[in-house]
């Protein structure tokens, strides 16, 4: 044995690959950030990416990124 995870696997490649960023919002504004994405067929995630996006014009992740985050 000895062999790693897949999820070490992930998590080892995510955080050589991605940075993090915290956003602090008030308690249950998260959850209905999370309705509200999910009413446009979004994950949270997908929702703060996208705005980010068009708000500022960075790319946040490349497009086979985005594709597959959609499935």
């Amino acid at each position: 044995m000895g062999g790693r995870t897949s999820s070490q696997a992930k998590d080892s490649y995510n955080n050589r690959v991605y940075e993090r960023i915290v956003v602090r919002v008030k308690k249950g504004s998260k959850e209905k950030l999370k309705i509200y994405a999910a009413k446009q067929g979004r994950s949270l995630n997908r929702y703060i990416h996208e705005t980010i996006e068009r708000d500022s014009g960075i790319m946040l992740c490349s497009k086979d990124m985005q594709e597959n985050s959609e499935r």
